[in-house]
């Protein structure tokens, strides 16, 4: 029986032991227990998500219980919440959730840089890409974006950011193509360029450059101006590295006085030939070749350059500059043409000789090599005096060997026709020609006498005395000074007591050499 004074402390107890009780039924109802305490089983089923453990004080999602304790404190009296610690981000295992790998649809296009910026200056336009079908928002990057490009056009990786990067990776897009400009280089323009009075650009000395190349836009174009003038020109400088462009700028040149130069004359001797006037040439300059050389008949001769010495041995170099005064000869080959050739269409070769003769051209005793005579197609229409009578007896210094011709009819002319007019008929008849014509020599009409392959060709005899004059007085004074050699086509005779006298006439037939 109790007392009276007792009831409070009994009542204390009961409700400890009813507390212990429903704490017991409690933890009975929410989970057993192996034999070590562990917790086996989750049937929490408004608290715990994933593999959330209870039996340690941690609560699946990061709370515990409904997030609540009932009394505000934590369940396992310890002062902590169920786990201690609040959501962090990780799945139920305690891992990262996996990212979605976006899809590229389409590339961006890259703005054009200049060489010696990196990719980081181009700006990225445009671009797209999905997960899903669905477009997600992001950008475009250079993947690496240090890069500095050469000039030209290239390509290089982009990467897709998206902008949710907690839900989506990175990724790689491709190759986006850009345009790199030329940079513009860094030139020193020349400042103290000069020119000569009368030069051309490119007399102009440029400095060298060892990025580059100075040029002028043409370099025929003269300076112009004029002595003490500053002109000014276009200059170009082209860089040697390709990532460079070329540039232009306006720089300024003097123009300085031509310092007075030794002139030089060169002569030229054709041989036969073409006539070449002769040519000045300022010292230190080179004398141009004269151009299409010819020597008639063209179909009997080559040209074979210019000599520095008559024997035609030293050929001349026109590479050389001019330091003197000097003269030039011509050399020609002969072909070797057939006796009887009309190469000229005004007579027929009779007499050739591929070593050369020494021809007197008939200015005093000026000589030129030739190697042919040709005979005029016909003879003159009537027959002439050597000298007109009364002036026969003047003595004549002629020759008698081929060649001396057409010196002799020369001075014939000078002899006879300076005591008066026209005494000279046979040696005026064949000058009056022109174009090399002249009366034979007594060697030279002797060949034509022999050149049986001609005579065929060409009537000699035209009569019953067919004697032709040659141009060559008879050595020996006294009566010899009156007569001259002829040549009589019928046996071949060239003198005679009676018919050699210059009063006499005879048949005239013209010759020319080449």
């Amino acid at each position: 029986m109790l007392r009276k004074g007792n009831h409070s402390g009994i009542i204390t107890l009961i409700l400890v032991i009813m507390f212990i009780g429903i704490f017991t039924f409690s933890s009975c109802k929410n989970g057993t227990t192996n034999s070590g305490g562990n917790e086996t089983e989750n049937i929490d089923n408004d608290t715990d998500i994933g593999d959330g453990k209870d039996g340690d004080g941690k609560d699946g999602d990061g709370k515990d219980g409904d997030g609540i304790d009932g009394d505000g404190k934590d369940s396992d009296g310890d002062g902590k919440d169920g786990d201690g610690k609040d959501g962090d981000g990780k799945d139920g295992d305690g891992t990262d959730p996996v990212k979605t790998n976006p899809t590229v649809n389409t590339l961006p296009t890259a703005s054009a840089i200049t060489y010696g910026d990196t990719l980081s200056s181009s700006t990225l336009t445009g671009g797209s890409a999905s997960v899903g079908g669905i477009s997600i928002d992001g950008i475009f990057v250079w993947t690496n974006s240090a890069i500095m490009p050469f000039a030209g056009d290239s390509s290089y990786e982009v990467t897709f950011k998206p902008n949710n990067s907690s839900n989506y990776n990175n990724v790689p897009g491709g190759n986006v193509a850009i345009f790199v400009n030329k940079a513009d280089p860094i030139v020193v323009w020349p400042a103290d360029l000069k020119a000569t009075l009368g030069d051309k650009l490119k007399d102009v000395k440029l400095p060298s450059n060892g990025t580059g190349i100075f040029s002028w836009e043409n370099d025929e174009t003269p300076v112009g101006g004029s002595a003490g003038d500053v002109v000014q020109h276009n200059l170009t400088f082209t860089p040697t590295n390709l990532n460079y462009k070329a540039v232009s700028n306006i720089v300024n040149i003097k123009v300085e006085a031509a310092p007075s130069l030794t002139k030089y004359t060169v002569t030229f001797i054709s041989n036969g030939g073409t006539i070449v006037d002769p040519k000045e040439v300022s010292e230190g300059d080179k004398v141009s070749e004269p151009e299409d050389m010819t020597r008639q008949p063209e179909s009997c001769y080559d040209f074979e350059g210019w000599y520095e010495n008559p024997a035609l041995t030293i050929k001349y170099n026109f590479a050389d500059k001019v330091n003197k005064s000097f003269t030039l000869y011509a050399k020609w080959t002969p072909i070797d043409v057939t006796i009887g050739l009309n190469a000229t269409g005004d007579g027929y070769i009779f007499y050739k000789d591929l070593t050369g003769f020494d021809f007197y051209t008939g200015d005093g005793d000026t000589k030129i090599k030739a190697h042919f005579l040709e005979v005029a197609l016909d003879r003159l229409p009537v027959k002439y005096q050597w000298a007109l009578k009364g002036y026969e007896g003047t003595y004549v210094d002629t020759g008698t060997a081929i060649g001396t011709g057409r010196r002799n009819t020369k001075r014939i002319l000078e002899t006879l026709d300076s005591l008066i007019e026209d005494y000279a008929p046979a040696a005026k008849a064949c000058d009056k020609l022109g174009d090399g014509w002249f009366l034979p020599s007594k060697d030279e009409l002797n060949e034509l006498y022999n050149a049986n392959s001609v005579r065929k060709f060409v009537d000699l005899y035209g009569g019953e005395y067919p004697r032709y004059w040659s141009s060559s007085q008879m050595e020996g004074g006294g009566d010899h000074n009156k007569a001259a050699y002829f040549m009589n086509f019928e046996d071949g005779s060239q003198s005679d007591s009676y018919y050699s006298v210059k009063d006499i006439e005879h048949y005239v037939r013209a010759i020319r050499a080449f």
